[in-house]
């Protein structure tokens, strides 16, 4: 065959036609005959390359194909934040006596692949690190983890559903019960499944996480199922969100009343939300039923916000209110427990950015300006007044962790928070942000414990690729 395909080109290539002249019915046949013959060699010069690229391992089934031919985003981040703690309460230190300053770096790489139409692939590493961490210069203690490893399958089953399996990011909603805490270095992700399906003026998700498989048998297991819908564009300036979430966790606890159990409940929520002209309003109200660590759970929480914007001002300034609400555990020892119980939110942007409270057990009061100083820059001032709901409910943080037990006869009086946080778009791809937070202790830091008045202040630079 390369005999022949040689023969072709020698005879495509050489010929020339006749110096004399010619019969023009004569002409016009050897030129069809020649593009005949070029047609040929055509089709030999593509069946060489073919056995030319399967010798090679290039052909389009082939395991060594260059991923740009199936298309590769490659994007990043690093950011880096300092930190300075004075006096702020945690559940190590619930006196909130240390003082304390580090840097926080985090590193993000990810890898987007077009497979095919319907099949898309997300791998981002990630390394999350306090500077100075590892002790020496020349150390190495620290390591790469996977942020995110995933399969979508689009147009499942020729339906308009999505199909993610692996490892992936979730949040929903104003991030109350599932966000993305992207606030902390790790950020939070789920491993598990989602089905993400639409209309046009609707959406709904279902899906599945394994949170703990630790242990050697399936008593050691936790896991979140959960259905969230809601609507797009159901009328001018107003939208729904409807939830079902089911937590399920067999490592034992001790209950109330001292015997061992296990939890699992389930969480029904609404929110209600929308915008008409500078006004924009939020309404989300929960109820939780089940068990937690064999103690019976009946839990209510719920959020109401409005604000409004002053477009026709300068600085376009933002004023809002907010009011929060969770239950609170009325008799610690009887048995049955009435604290809300915390999903997986992202509870920094909305309780405090000292991280001192979350929507358990809370009276929780807003009030936040907000404006642009110039086209780069954006302020917020934001107050916050604190109560239990329960003074015998215990004090717990942002994380869900208890500060402090509660105490029958305490005051309520958690405290007051003033938060200043500034956003300044130094360069393209560079944030910087800077917030000052100042915690002020009420009756209940003083009826319980120590009291004192906690300062976290951060300067961060955040650059994305």
């Amino acid at each position: 065959m390369a005999c022949h395909l040689s023969i072709l080109l020698l005879l495509a290539t050489s010929w020339k036609a006749p110096a004399q002249e010619s019969d023009p019915t004569e002409n016009d046949s050897i030129r069809e005959e020649l593009q005949e013959l070029r047609s040929e060699v055509d089709d030999l010069r593509a069946w060489k390359q073919e056995q030319q690229d399967a010798a090679t391992g290039q052909d389009g089934g082939s395991r060594f194909k260059f991923p740009g031919s199936i298309g590769l985003t490659i994007s990043g981040e690093i950011r880096i934040r300092e930190e300075f703690r004075r006096h702020v309460y945690s559940p190590q230190d619930p006196d909130g006596n240390e003082r304390s300053d580090l840097t926080r770096m985090r590193t993000r790489l990810r890898f987007d692949f077009e497979v095919s139409d319907h099949l898309d692939a997300i791998v981002e590493l990630q390394d999350a690190r306090i500077l100075g961490s590892e002790g020496s210069p020349i150390a190495d203690s620290e390591g790469l983890d996977l942020k995110r490893a995933e399969i979508i399958i689009a147009d499942l089953f020729g339906l308009p559903a999505e199909l993610e399996l692996g490892r992936f990011v979730m949040f929903y909603g104003k991030q109350r019960v599932i966000g993305h805490l992207e606030w902390f270095d790790q950020g939070r992700t789920f491993d598990g499944f989602r089905i993400k399906t639409h209309g046009d003026s609707w959406y709904a998700d279902f899906f599945g996480a394994r949170i703990n498989d630790l242990g050697t048998s399936d008593e050691d297991d936790s896991d979140l199922i959960g259905l969230y819908a809601g609507t797009k564009e159901l009328m001018k300036g107003f939208d729904l969100e409807g939830y079902i979430l089911h937590a399920r966790d067999q490592r034992d606890g001790t209950s109330e009343t001292g015997a061992p159990g296990e939890t699992g409940f389930t969480t029904f929520g609404g929110r209600w939300f929308g915008t008409c002209g500078g006004l924009d309003y939020e309404t989300e109200i929960m109820f939780q039923t089940g068990e937690v660590f064999d103690d019976d759970l009946t839990a209510f929480g719920g959020v109401a916000a409005v604000g409004y914007k002053f477009e026709d001002c300068s600085m376009t300034p933002r004023l809002g209110f907010e009011i929060d609400y969770a239950t609170g555990d009325r008799n610690p020892t009887d048995g049955e427990t009435e604290q809300l119980q915390l999903l997986f939110p992202t509870n920094h942007i909305y309780y405090g950015r000292a991280d001192l409270a979350a929507l358990s057990n809370l009276w929780g009061f807003r009030t936040s300006l907000a404006f642009h100083p110039g086209e780069t820059v954006r302020v917020a001032l934001d107050h916050y007044h604190f109560s239990l709901q329960d003074e015998e409910g215990p004090w717990v943080n942002a994380g869900g962790a208890t500060i402090r037990p509660g105490s029958r006869g305490a005051s309520r009086h958690l405290g007051e928070e003033v938060d200043l946080t500034v956003w300044w778009d130094a360069l393209d791809h560079l944030e910087i942000e800077l917030g000052v937070n100042a915690f002020f202790g009420g009756g209940f830091t003083d009826d319980t414990g120590r009291q004192r008045d906690a300062l976290f202040s951060y300067v961060q630079a955040h650059v994305k690729f």
